[in-house]
């Protein structure tokens, strides 16, 4: 199992250069149909921008542990098991 320290820093580091480097992101994968499916032109750079988003949320909710917690109440639901507090 990996230091929660190194995965914190590499998800962390991993979330703002997406988020700083965007553009590059984007020519480098190109467009996401998806994407601009449902959040229109220019999709693809949205949805560049919240995996960055999500993975700086995924970061700190890893290293103070409550990522299973949050998993779980976003997931739950759809998986049929509820939330359990």
């Amino acid at each position: 199992m990996p230091n929660k320290y190194v995965v914190f820093v590499i998800f962390l580091l991993g979330g703002f250069a997406l988020l700083r480097y965007t553009r590059q992101t984007k020519q480098l994968t190109g467009s996401w149909g998806w994407a601009e499916k449902y959040f229109g032109m220019g999709g693809t750079y949205t949805a560049i921008k919240l995996v960055g988003l999500i993975a700086i949320i995924f970061s700190f909710a890893y290293l103070t542990g409550d990522l299973q917690r949050i998993l779980l109440w976003v997931l739950g639901p759809m998986l049929g098991t509820g939330s359990q507090n």
